[in-house]
C-alpha cells in the first residue's frame, strides 16, 4: 500500500468516525437512534424508503458516509497537504477545511441527494454544524495530512 493511500485511509477512519459519532450524539438528545441517523444518510440514495429499510439501509448510510469522507480526504491530501501553508498553518487549514466541507455538504451534496432536505439556517444549528465540521473533520484532516507526509504526497502527484 502506498504512503498516500495509507494516509487517506487512516485520515478517513479518524475524521469519518469523529463526524458520525458527533451526529449520533447530537441526535440522541432528540431520541433519534444511530440506526435512524444512518438511514437518513442512506435516504440520499433511497429517498424516504430508507427509513423502512432496516439495518441494510443503515449499512448503506454508513458506507456512503465513509466513502464521501474518503473522497473529501483524498482531495485534501492530493491538492492541499503538500503546500507550505498546510504544513505551517494546520490550525488555519483545519478551520478553513471544516467550513468548506460544511458549506459543500449543505450547498451541494444535500440538495442534490434524495434526502427530504429542509435547511435550517438559524444561528444555533449553523454554529453547531460549523463547530462539528471544524473540530471533527477539518482539524483531523489538516493535522494528520501535514508535515513530511503532505510533502511526500505532493511529490507523488
Amino acid at each position: 500500500m502506498t504512503a498516500v493511500r495509507s494516509l487517506i485511509i487512516r485520515t478517513t477512519l479518524v475524521a469519518g468516525t469523529l463526524d458520525i459519532l458527533a451526529a449520533f450524539l447530537m441526535q440522541l438528545a432528540s431520541h433519534v437512534s444511530p440506526v435512524r441517523v444512518l438511514q437518513a444518510i442512506a435516504s440520499g440514495w433511497l429517498g424516504p424508503a430508507a427509513f423502512s429499510g432496516g439495518v441494510p439501509a443503515a449499512a448503506l448510510g454508513l458506507v456512503s458516509h465513509f466513502l464521501l469522507m474518503a473522497a473529501l480526504v483524498a482531495v485534501y491530501v492530493v491538492f492541499v497537504a503538500g503546500r507550505a501553508l498546510a504544513r505551517q498553518q494546520p490550525l488555519l487549514c483545519g478551520v478553513l477545511t471544516g467550513i468548506g466541507m460544511y458549506v459543500f455538504m449543505n450547498a451541494v451534496v444535500l440538495p442534490l441527494s434524495r434526502i427530504a432536505f429542509h435547511p435550517n439556517y438559524s444561528m444555533m444549528p449553523v454554529l453547531i454544524g460549523l463547530v462539528v465540521h471544524i473540530l471533527c473533520v477539518g482539524m483531523p484532516i489538516a493535522f494528520m495530512a501535514r508535515g513530511g507526509q503532505g510533502a511526500r504526497v505532493a511529490q507523488t502527484v
